[in-house]
């Protein structure tokens, strides 16, 4: 299975989990767009599996098929911490991001939380 659901703390998501060769690579954050959606990474995301890289790809809030926030108030900053979360859950304390868009403006954020975490 490579497609999962999960509810997370600000809405009902979708992310793509597909498991490359650990001892090749660190694990690949891949965060869309607007108004992309995970979809555009559909082709890329083999190749990289293919080369060894563990991918996660998660939908954005109220991006493609995906639910809006359940409450205001869902920045960029919000969202890093969530997805730092996911990947923390999912067993990948240490890993790369590549964002654009809006995904880059979560990156920014994602890198200050997760580089905090880690000095902690």
């Amino acid at each position: 299975k490579q497609w999962y659901q999960r509810r997370v703390a600000i809405t009902a998501g979708h992310f793509v989990h597909m498991k490359g060769d650990p001892s090749k690579s660190v694990p690949i954050l891949l965060l869309c767009g607007f108004p992309s959606s995970i979809w555009e990474f559909h082709k890329s995301l083999p190749m990289l599996v293919k080369a060894g890289y563990t991918v996660v790809c998660p939908s954005m809030p109220a991006h493609g098929f995906t639910a809006p926030p359940r409450k205001p108030g869902v920045s960029p900053a919000v969202i890093a911490c969530t997805y730092h979360k996911l990947m923390v859950r999912l067993g990948y304390s240490k890993y790369v991001i590549h964002g654009g868009d809006w995904g880059s403006l979560v990156k920014q954020h994602e890198e200050a939380t997760s580089a905090a975490e880690l000095e902690a």
